[in-house]
């Protein structure tokens, strides 16, 4: 009965130890993420600060003027048998 007992507490040790590693490793993990997260938000602002800085020199578009035209449109063909689906494509043309 003795032993029995002493298997069962060594056994909840383990899992104790066991689940503190693993605890741990979570932790490393999910530090990791928030470090890219920081990482990417950081880039973003400064993507959003070179948008900012290159189109304060441009005058705004007007809504006649400049406008994206669809000049024309097509779905492409594939030239050999598969089934793999092809895009549809459009050519867009901006006046300058």
């Amino acid at each position: 009965m003795l032993k029995s007992q002493q298997r069962k507490v060594r056994h909840m040790i383990e899992q104790l130890q066991n689940s503190r590693t693993v605890i741990q490793e979570r932790d490393r993990f999910i530090g990791d993420l928030k470090e890219k997260v920081d990482f990417l938000e950081a880039e973003n602002r400064q993507m959003h600060d070179h948008m900012e800085y290159f189109l304060a020199g441009q005058e705004p578009l007007t809504p006649t003027e400049n406008k994206p035209e669809v000049v024309y449109s097509k779905t492409l063909t594939p030239t050999s048998p598969t089934n793999k689906t092809l895009p549809f494509i459009k050519v867009i043309e901006i006046m300058s």
